[in-house]
């Protein structure tokens, strides 16, 4: 299983904190699966499980990989994979992250003499940096749910106000940590802390808003958003023996799984796995066969139907720091870490987060990005018939919508939950990433919230406990790439992903890269919240989330009927909810407990 890591600084010159490092420290060597990694004099990293890789460096530790930079050329030259860097000091990582070096990582360091250091999260998130102090030592983990209790702080207990926040808007999981005492860094952000009790601060040294509007200007063809992908992918999986991926029938995965064959893994996957729902509209069988046979893929297909929800089950994964919203298809979580575990993967690769990267959204506001850029000329007939025909609106509502969104009208959000109170459904918290866009177009303003709401699917989960989980297409070169195009580019001002269909045009199926339909799995996740509605009901009603003034009760009662549910189709709402309200049930318990060892 997937393991984690916890760091120990504190000041050597400080009696108490010394003698509260050996206590912790004692409590770890007594704690099973818990080993030392590092130690400094002011710093130690300890390991349990399956960790992340951990290199020492001369004044710090790297945790996890860094990628040499993907330079701009010849989109058609070949070219290895980006190589494995091997910095000697903090100075020179950071440096070569100014130079566009990427991975999956974390940078501890410099570590100072007094215990203070620094700790940087890298943009693609792939690890989390949770950071917290007990008495006169600072803490950092990449996770809680191993962690003893003794380590954890003495303030900890559930945060309502962002748990209410993560109801009404699931995609804000990734920002700050339902839990007091302990923060969440972002990706992209930096912690710099000096020993307790010396308080510390958090600087964004990237975001995508910066990424878009400071970088140099990437190459549009589309050979060049391919080759990006292909040599992210490469690397990322290079440092695997034993793979599995995903061939859903969509364009992100299948170009995922084109790159894994250029790379020449196509051997190493030892599971292509298609989910195939048991309704006409969730049945991507079609495509993801399309895809297999011209990649000469094995693939493993898995139907998938309701089932009732299993309290237990969902509790399971409820132990981590952040709500399971990556585990809420908790019997395709749990099949998937089973067939991980039989065929002995150590990563599987995936293509979540394309849809954001390469623009899926229909929207008029990429008429507004082109208003802004070209004037009057962007309403040119042709242009504007074919943008309509892709929305699916007359040109008349569109270019109105436009000119709303080119005059800096707000912009449409998701409608958050009937079934919670009025106070909590007033919240309308923004994802930080959010913060420095005023300067973007609005469909560019638009791609960023999509990318920072779609940071939800890097959460835990039984799959990502199982193997590590391999983003490509959230890769800084990719993702870079993509945010320093225009919409426009993106889209070609046709259809949606335009950009990366060319850019597979030979290499995937004409069937998928043509394809105008999308996988839909509400009618699924609505039948599966109907067949489990004694275990909702027996969960919701009674539960936090209620008590709390976050959920309804009478309007949860309405929305917990069998025959609401076939007829809206809206399941998923109360599934969140349940692992919502699993997971407060399970910190609410572990905090108390934490807080009582303190006491005692």
């Amino acid at each position: 299983m997937r393991g984690d890591l916890v760091a120990l600084a504190w000041n050597p010159g400080a009696p108490q904190a010394v003698g509260l490092v050996r206590h912790l420290v004692r409590q770890l060597e007594l704690t099973e699966g818990w080993g030392r990694a590092l130690a400094w004099p002011a710093f130690e990293l300890w390991s349990c499980g399956v960790p992340p890789p951990v290199r020492p460096l001369s004044d710090g530790v790297l945790v996890g990989r860094l990628y040499g930079p993907i330079p701009e050329t010849d989109p058609g030259a070949q070219e290895a994979p980006p190589a494995d860097l091997g910095p000697a000091t903090v100075a020179a990582a950071r440096e070569a992250f100014k130079a566009g070096a990427w991975g999956r990582y974390l940078l501890f360091g410099p570590l100072r003499p007094d215990g203070g250091f620094d700790l940087f999260r890298d943009p693609s998130g792939a690890y989390e940096a949770f950071t917290w102090t007990r008495g006169l030592v600072r803490l950092a983990a990449t996770g809680l749910r191993a962690v003893p209790d003794v380590l954890l702080p003495e303030t900890l207990a559930l945060d309502w106000s962002v748990l209410a926040c993560v109801a009404a808007s699931p995609g804000l999981v990734s920002t700050d940590l339902p839990l007091h005492g302990i923060r969440a860094l972002l990706p992209g952000e930096q912690l710099a802390a000096g020993p307790p009790p010396a308080t510390s601060a958090v600087q964004k040294i990237w975001t995508p808003a910066r990424a878009a509007m400071e970088g140099p200007a990437p190459d549009p063809r589309p050979a060049a958003l391919a080759r990006r992908v292909d040599l992210c992918t490469a690397a990322l999986a290079g440092s695997y023996r034993i793979l599995a991926a995903e061939v859903s029938g969509g364009l992100d995965s299948a170009m995922v799984a084109a790159a894994l064959v250029k790379a020449g893994r196509r051997n190493d996957v030892a599971l292509w796995l298609n989910y195939v729902a048991d309704r006409p509209e969730g049945d991507e069988r079609p495509w993801a066969r399309a895809v297999a046979t011209q990649l000469a893929l094995p693939l493993t297909e898995v139907g998938k139907a309701p089932q009732t929800l299993d309290p237990e089950a969902v509790a399971e994964i409820c132990d981590e720091g952040r709500p399971p919203m990556a585990a809420t298809d908790w019997v395709r979580d749990r099949d998937t870490a089973s067939r991980l575990a039989s065929v002995g993967a150590e990563a599987q690769v995936s293509g979540l987060g394309g849809d954001a990267v390469f623009f899926q959204m229909r929207t008029p506001l990429v008429l507004s990005d082109r208003l802004r850029s070209e004037g009057l000329r962007a309403l040119d007939p042709q242009r504007l018939s074919a943008l309509s025909l892709w929305i699916g609106s007359s040109a008349w509502a569109v270019i109105l919508a436009a000119l709303r969104g080119a005059l800096g009208g707000r912009m449409a959000e998701p409608w958050p939950p009937r079934f919670l109170t009025r106070a909590a459904a007033r919240l309308r918290p923004r994802h930080p990433w959010l913060d420095d866009t005023g300067d973007l177009p609005p469909a560019k303003r638009l791609q960023v919230g999509a990318i920072a709401h779609g940071l939800s699917s890097l959460g835990d989960s039984r799959r990502a406990r199982q193997a590590d989980v391999l983003l490509p297409l959230l890769a800084r070169p990719v993702l870079e790439h993509a945010l320093r195009l225009s919409t426009v580019a993106l889209t070609g001002g046709l259809r949606d992903r335009w950009l990366a269909r060319q850019a597979y045009r030979g290499r995937l199926p004409d069937l998928l890269l043509d394809r105008q339909s999308k996988g839909d799995l509400s009618s699924l996740y609505a039948r599966t919240a109907a067949v489990s509605l004694p275990q909702l009901r027996d969960l919701l009603l009674e539960g936090r989330f209620c008590a709390e003034g976050v959920y309804d009760r009478s309007a949860l009662e309405r929305e917990l009927d069998a025959e609401r549910l076939l007829v809206t189709g809206e399941g998923s709402p109360l599934i969140t909810a349940a692992a919502l309200e699993s997971w407060a049930a399970h910190w609410a318990v572990r905090s108390a407990r934490v807080r009582a060892l303190h006491r005692g």
